[in-house]
């Protein structure tokens, strides 16, 4: 809309409409510019988040897996299975196995190293299952 400046209260009201307008429509452009640099910014932190949390999710699955593993090398010490052998079928799951005898009980603590985005964590479990006999 071409608008002649002129002294007219009319066409002074209709340039500055014209003027707001085309304001409005770069306030618009400039808006949206800055919304695809925020989801450029956000986008890879919302990845990655994503991608943590699933190695999170795999991480403690391997940590119930290894609590499991311990309960039963406990259960096969209270079935009257030797600590030799038990250490045994430890070192072929994988587990660095520690049988500690109390009074009327034996612990078993297993240790299984696990990946976490790079990094290396060693997985603990413990079981204690009563001395065969007692």
């Amino acid at each position: 809309m071409a608008v002649r400046p002129s002294s007219s209260g009319a066409n002074r009201s209709a340039l500055a409409r014209a003027a707001k307008g085309a304001s409005f429509w770069c306030r618009i452009q400039a808006n949206q510019g800055m919304a695809t640099a925020e989801f450029a910014i956000l986008l890879p932190a919302a990845i990655f988040l994503l991608i943590f949390g699933v190695g999170l999710a795999g991480l403690q699955l391997q940590q119930l897996g290894l609590t499991r593993q311990v309960g039963f090398l406990a259960r096969a010490i209270e079935a009257g299975a030797g600590h030799s052998t038990v250490a045994q079928m430890a070192a072929k799951a994988g587990i660095k196995v520690t049988i500690i005898r109390s009074e009327i009980f034996d612990c078993v603590t297993g240790t299984k190293p696990a990946n976490l985005a790079g990094m290396r964590i060693a997985q603990n479990a413990r079981a204690c299952a009563l001395v065969p006999g007692e």
